[in-house]
């Protein structure tokens, strides 16, 4: 569970995950940005659907690899894997993809990533982005 204040930073330190505020704003998304340069963001989440305040808000991730921001019981985005997880781990890629990963390395398969960020992308383009 990621809060307000807390963030998910790329083994590179290239890339940082968490909620913010755009310029003066006090409405908070969840994205992620350049560690170095805040301001330039790569990806939000809940684009469309903007957080005013930040009592109470937090982005989870259940055992069946749905992720979700909440403000306390109400839904405020929502993003479902494309197969249910069985261990989900979710991870800052130094590419500046988050990426769901179903880790079965236990059952003798391999890890496989079941949701990303970048299948829905926003206005940024990134090296290693695909297009279709």
């Amino acid at each position: 569970m990621i809060s307000t204040g807390q963030t998910l930073i790329s083994p590179s330190q290239d890339f940082e995950m968490g909620f913010f505020s755009p310029g003066r704003s006090s409405n908070k998304f969840l994205g992620i940005w350049y560690k170095n340069t805040p301001d330039v963001v790569v990806w939000v989440a809940n684009r469309n659907n903007l957080i005013s305040g930040s009592h109470g808000v937090t982005f989870s991730i259940y055992r069946n690899g749905t992720l979700e921001i909440r403000r306390k019981e109400s839904l405020l985005w929502r993003a479902n894997p494309s197969v249910a997880a069985s261990n989900p781990i979710l991870q800052l890629l130094d590419t500046g993809y988050l990426v769901l990963v179903n880790d079965t390395t236990e059952q003798g398969s391999s890890k496989s990533f079941i949701w990303q960020s970048f299948d829905y992308p926003t206005d940024t383009w990134l090296p290693e982005m695909k297009l279709g």
